[in-house]
């Protein structure tokens, strides 16, 4: 995407398409994706920098949605977007220069959208990270290794026609922070929408995921340019932008999701052509394993596409019987922020899972 590129209809279905891709099973649904840019070009046109763009200590601070995709009372006004960034900068008294998504992903890709058409904000061709994660901590840039720094964080969501709307503002640490937010999502049916962590702009061009947006928007492109040739011409497309590999076409035997503290977790069990697959998910896909070796593990890039339409899916629309295809891509292709980096970070998901995720990301230090 070229920066100052007019945002349209068709930017929007490129950049929630590609960030579907980028989500590898988490980030937000497609539909909700669409739905959140629509309503923000209904309300103006929401506009992009770079970072060249900002001075130094312009202060940039972070959009992201946070709950479990797959609970049905999940429910954002977009109001609540705007609300948040306005009290996000009463919390700190100084005003903000520009916005930053947390990640990419179907939904996420688009978060500060809304916000950008109607404050006037530009949003930052950045992500704290260029593909979707589980915890706060992941998409923090690196901030809980500054001792201190002190988090802001605004948050609203809920639907108050059924007494379940909520907005909090919150300072205290990372960690602190984090959780209060996750607590929140909960309380409010699944889900709210936070701005959050105010750094300088200087600070995301070392910590962040620098053209994000525009590699969802390249990811997206070609997905729409292979579709009308059907699944298998999106799956070769995909690999070849992300130099990726197909796996197999496989059906879902069977898919077990619970809601955990806030997080979707489970097992996908897969059958494919000639072998079994067993998908890890805790919000994203977090492992996979063909016949118990492993073939990808989180941040690599796990990818389910629907066999019939051609379209990325997330992990909380797999469905019992459903025919998909399936594909990794390294890492290595990817546009990764701090948080991808630390190994530390690594092992409250081991925790969840119950499945060993470091050693295959960090073999040097596992050694």
């Amino acid at each position: 995407m070229t920066v100052g590129m007019h945002v349209d209809h068709q930017l929007l279905e490129a950049a929630v398409l590609g960030g579907t891709v980028l989500g590898g099973g988490g980030g937000g649904a497609r539909s909700e994706g669409m739905k959140m840019g629509r309503a923000a070009l209904d309300r103006g046109t929401p506009r992009f920098c770079t970072i060249d763009d900002l001075a130094d200590d312009a202060l940039v601070a972070t959009v992201a949605v946070v709950g479990a995709p797959s609970q049905r009372d999940a429910f954002v006004a977009p109001e609540d977007y705007v609300r948040t960034v306005q009290s996000l900068q009463d919390l700190a008294g100084k005003t903000l220069a520009a916005l930053i998504t947390n990640e990419n992903g179907g939904w996420a890709t688009v978060n500060g959208w809304i916000q950008s058409a109607v404050l006037g904000l530009p949003l930052l061709d950045a992500a704290c990270n260029g593909r979707a994660h589980p915890t706060s901590l992941m998409g923090s840039m690196g901030l809980h290794h500054q001792g201190d720094y002190v988090s802001l964080q605004a948050t609203a969501g809920g639907n108050p026609a059924r007494q379940k709307h909520i907005e909090i503002a919150v300072k205290g640490s990372l960690e602190q922070t984090a959780q209060i937010v996750r607590t929140a999502s909960t309380l409010a049916g699944g889900m709210v929408t936070v701005a959050r962590n105010p750094v300088p702009a200087s600070y995301v061009k070392s910590h962040g995921a620098l053209g994000a947006i525009s590699h969802a928007v390249k990811v997206g492109n070609a997905v729409q340019t292979a579709l009308p040739q059907g699944a298998r011409a999106v799956a070769i497309a995909l690999c070849d932008v992300l130099q990726g590999q197909l796996q197999d076409e496989a059906c879902v035997s069977t898919i077990r999701l619970s809601t955990q503290k806030g997080f979707d977790i489970g097992i996908a069990q897969l059958t494919g052509s000639a072998s079994s697959y067993t998908l890890t998910v805790w919000n994203e896909y977090m492992a996979l394993d063909k016949d118990g070796v492993r073939l990808a593990t989180f941040p690599d890039l796990i990818i389910t596409i629907d066999a019939q339409s051609g379209l990325p899916l997330t992990s909380a629309e797999l469905e019992n019987g459903q025919s998909i295809l399936l594909l990794t891509a390294p890492r290595q292709s990817l546009i990764l922020g701090a948080g991808m980096h630390d190994r530390t970070l690594f092992a409250a998901a081991e925790q969840a899972l119950g499945i060993s995720l470091i050693p295959y990301v960090f073999p040097e230090e596992s050694a």
